[in-house]
């Protein structure tokens, strides 16, 4: 895998379909989450719950996929872990275990299915992915947890499920791109590779240009991050550790990566500092940064040409890593 990193020489401006996909968001849509995270951070998570029912939709299993549910306690709650197979499969297949994102605080399985069914027909992949705990309930260091926990169990049970246990991926998106890393730095020889979109890797104070230059109107509030790192560790201190921040850890040992981000986007800065740090640790790296997109991509429809940019890229770096 050699070394590489797409930047759009363009400046930054957010393409014809992110612009309809914002136009097509609920005024309220920053704002409603906020209110709800400060309640629930004072202990009342009822708008909340509210907010995470309404980001659920039903799921639809494709004709060529297995969709099997797994009652797992993650922390001694009740959960599940969701594992996509395919149907008609000779076995020894890639695994991608798929954090979903949401700020550690929204969103689930069902937030992801797409992009996990995707990648399961796309590569003839097994796809695992857990409903983890969820902030302020449960703050840090509970998601990091079941994160790694998630991993532990893909590796143990690989071979049950018809997977090759040497060609084992962490993917996820924001907060999900967040815990793969951490994942990753944790078990760095039993994964093949990492694969982060729009991630968010420093949960510390420092404000790099694209956390200003795009911190209203496009998609990802910076106030509503400020709030869900709040959520998920109130701590400062703790926010400045390697495993809140995986841009701090050590990558010596980090494996093959493909970072994606939005170049409209808060979280852009960090994504690439990241990849850049894994070039200068001498590991293998592939940054795309996705012209004119915004975040949400994955997990919400409508922007349909920065979605097929990222499954395509998704796909070639899965195929790619025997």
């Amino acid at each position: 895998m050699k070394n590489s990193f797409e930047i759009p020489t363009t400046k930054a401006a957010a393409s014809q379909e992110a612009r309809r996909f914002i136009e097509s968001l609920p005024p309220d849509f920053a704002q409603a989450q906020l209110d709800a995270l400060d309640e629930a951070i004072a202990g009342n998570s009822a708008k909340l719950d509210a907010v995470r029912e309404g980001r659920k939709t039903p799921t639809d299993v494709r004709d060529d996929l297995y969709m099997l549910e797994i009652r797992k306690k993650f922390g001694g709650t009740d959960s599940k872990i969701r594992v996509y197979l395919p149907k008609n499969s000779e076995g020894d297949m890639p695994i991608v275990v798929y954090y979903h994102g949401g700020g550690w605080c929204i969103n689930s399985v069902e937030s992801c299915a797409r992009i996990c069914q995707d990648i399961a027909e796309k590569n003839n992949a097994i796809v695992v992915s857990p409903d983890y705990r969820l902030a302020p309930e449960h703050p840090f260091p509970a998601a990091n947890s079941d994160a790694i926990e998630t991993l532990d169990w893909t590796i143990a049970n690989a071979e049950k499920f018809g997977g090759n246990p040497r060609r084992i991926f962490t993917a996820g998106d924001s907060a999900g791109g967040h815990l793969a890393a951490v994942a990753a730095l944790a078990r760095p020889k039993a994964v093949r590779g990492a694969i982060l979109i729009y991630p968010a890797l420093d949960l510390t104070a420092k404000r790099r240009p694209s956390r200003s230059l795009f911190a209203k109107g496009f998609c990802l509030n910076g106030d509503l991050m400020d709030k869900f790192t709040a959520a998920y560790i109130p701590s400062e201190e703790q926010r400045a550790t390697p495993e809140a921040s995986p841009i701090l850890a050590d990558k010596s040992n980090f494996p093959d990566a493909l970072t994606i981000s939005s170049q409209c986007d808060i979280l852009r800065d960090e994504a690439e500092e990241f990849a850049r740090s894994l070039d200068a640790a001498k590991r293998n790296v592939r940054y795309v940064c996705v012209e004119g997109a915004t975040h949400l991509f994955i997990t919400q429809k409508g922007m349909d040409k920065a979605y097929a940019r990222a499954l395509a890229e998704i796909s070639e770096f899965v195929e790619s890593a025997q």
